[in-house]
């Protein structure tokens, strides 16, 4: 197994990875109620469906059309990911207590 297999190898585990984190962000932020979202004063639950959703499709498409996983628009959407994972979800969790 060369150097380039064992990038293309990386990248495959990468862009599955990302999808991951995406996927999982994308199904918390559906499974809360939009009052939350209100309460909480920040984006509300149509901004991150929407840009979450985005990110998804782009990094199934870049998965599958053999792009980058780290490209811009793959980073961007997982740093928004993060984002909400780190930020909103737990503000969110704590309403449902």
């Amino acid at each position: 197994m060369g150097f380039p297999a064992t990038v293309a190898s990386i990248n495959i585990i990468l862009g599955y990875l990302f999808a991951g984190v995406k996927i999982w962000a994308l199904v918390d932020s559906a499974s809360h109620s939009k009052a939350a979202y209100e309460f909480i004063g920040k984006m509300n639950k149509i901004f991150w469906l929407s840009f979450l959703g985005l990110a998804v499709l782009i990094q199934f498409a870049s998965v599958s059309l053999g792009w980058s996983p780290t490209g811009l628009l793959n980073l961007v959407g997982l740093i928004l990911a993060i984002i909400y994972l780190v930020d909103m979800r737990p503000r969110l969790k704590d309403l449902k207590e």
